[in-house]
């Protein structure tokens, strides 16, 4: 784990893979904060809405930890509310899925973090056996068992372990940065910028 946290996603999303999926539900997490991902897949280009090993995971992924799923499939949902449930009673801290799930009311109301693609109130079937805790691929992003999630209400970022130290340097410097500059002086600051990428142009 890194010895510093940036207190933003906006701020280290700069340096580092952003994960993309398109449904916050409003029980998303609430203030920044640093997890390490539980990799599941359930979909390999073959099988199509099976969600066995995402199910399994919630008994399997430690507690404080965040089930990052590979999904890619959208006509069946991954999770529901009683899964949601169990989840939260393991004390796990999230879920992270290229896919959709069902029963957002009673998510809702448990206030479990869930950022998926979409709803849709069909649910899957539980056949495919699968590894656990192994690399994939979500909203784009390779995440890696060992890797590092930060994610807040603006969105989650992946952390790469090799580099984690490097990105995190970084972010603080832009976080002090943002800081301790006031609005005018990022007004002088912005006009600049566009002064020298598209005024200097037009004007010549």
């Amino acid at each position: 784990m890194c010895c510093h946290e940036p207190r933003s996603c906006a701020t280290i999303s700069v340096r580092c893979g952003t994960l993309h999926v398109s449904l916050a539900l409003p029980s998303r997490f609430a203030s920044p904060q640093v997890f390490i991902p539980y990799c599941i897949r359930t979909f390999d280009g073959q099988w199509v809405g099976d969600n066995l090993m995402l199910h399994v995971a919630m008994y399997e992924a430690p507690p404080g930890s965040v089930v990052v799923v590979q999904s890619g499939d959208v006509s069946f949902a991954a999770i529901g509310g009683n899964v949601a449930r169990i989840a939260k009673e393991r004390g796990i801290a999230g879920l992270v899925l290229d896919g959709v799930v069902r029963d957002i009311a009673e998510i809702r109301a448990l206030g479990f973090p869930v950022f998926a693609r979409g709803i849709v109130p069909f649910p899957g079937t539980k056949t495919r056996r699968g590894a656990l805790n192994e690399r994939v691929v979500c909203g784009d992003v390779t995440v890696d068992a060992g890797d590092v999630v930060v994610a807040d209400e603006e969105g989650i970022v992946v952390v790469p372990t090799s580099r984690c130290q490097e990105f995190f340097r970084a972010a603080l410097v832009r976080q002090h940065k943002e800081n301790t500059e006031d609005y005018e002086e990022w007004k002088l600051n912005h006009r600049a910028r566009l002064q020298d990428a598209y005024y200097s142009h037009i004007e010549q």
